[in-house]
């Protein structure tokens, strides 16, 4: 099933509004409840949220130019399913102290999205 990079785009830019929002929880809410491996922890969820809306969104402007992959389509949905994964097993870490133990999974669904991101863009003919 094919995605309008519309959408890709759109959902990167959810991303990163979700993840400045919760940067400034982390900078000013967190800092005097969480222990610090968990503000720590929390930190790099948001960090690779950020990285995560930003390469949706090129993704997204790369399909919408040079028209549709379904290598970089499987990358944007690996991409997505990554990051909610780890940063959300994180969050929920961080926060409630009871991860689900995704968040492996998770980092590893990103790196193949990454990978199948590089590999669908230098086949591109455009």
């Amino acid at each position: 099933m094919r995605i309008s990079p519309r959408i890709w785009a759109s959902l990167g830019a959810l991303l990163l509004a979700v993840a400045t929002g919760l940067s400034a929880y982390h900078a000013h809410g967190l800092a005097d409840t969480l222990d610090d491996q968990a503000y720590r922890g929390f930190g790099r969820a948001v960090e690779q949220q950020f990285f995560a809306g930003l390469g949706l969104i090129c993704l997204g402007l790369w399909l919408r130019q040079a028209g549709s992959s379904l290598l970089l389509q499987l990358a944007c949905s690996l991409l997505s399913v990554g990051i909610l994964l780890f940063a959300g097993d994180v969050y929920l870490g961080a926060l409630t102290g009871n991860a689900l133990g995704v968040a492996p999974m998770g980092g590893s669904t990103m790196i193949l999205a990454w990978l199948l991101a590089a590999f669908g863009l230098w086949r591109s003919k455009s």
